[in-house]
């Protein structure tokens, strides 16, 4: 099969999903948790919520540690959230394991530089670059 994309692609790639897997540990607390974190995810869930209505299926490209997708989830979109770093992922499973009931999610560690442009999506939400462009 023949990739499209270049090794300084892949390169990149490889130092962003370190940093973030260094980040992972503290993310929550440095930036979910933060006011700045709180007050942009509450504009973005406002967004999100007229958006997306129960029984919807999205894909969420770089979903950290799953807070966008977990507040999806909760209100029956279903949801398969991808991220770069293997340890964001780890936290989104973890935090998922913990809740009090099954929700329609699921976390892939998936670099977006390793999706293919010839994808058919109908939708792909990147909350993190939403949160910039409101």
């Amino acid at each position: 099969m023949h990739s499209t994309f270049s090794s300084a692609s892949y390169d990149r790639s490889s130092i962003v999903e370190e940093i973030f897997d260094q980040l992972a540990p503290d993310y929550d607390q440095i930036f979910t948790d933060s006011l700045i974190g709180r007050a942009q995810r509450s504009a973005v869930w406002k967004v999100l919520d007229r958006t997306f209505l129960p029984n919807d299926n999205i894909l969420e490209l770089n979903c950290g540690t799953g807070e966008d997708a977990i507040h999806l989830a909760n209100r029956g979109v279903s949801v398969f959230a991808c991220d770069t770093s293997q340890e964001m992922i780890a936290r989104a499973e973890s935090r998922i394991s913990h809740a009090s009931k099954s929700l329609p999610i699921v976390f892939c560690h998936l670099s977006t530089e390793r999706m293919s442009n010839r994808s058919r999506l109908i939708c792909s939400l990147s909350v993190f670059l939403t949160r910039h462009v409101c």
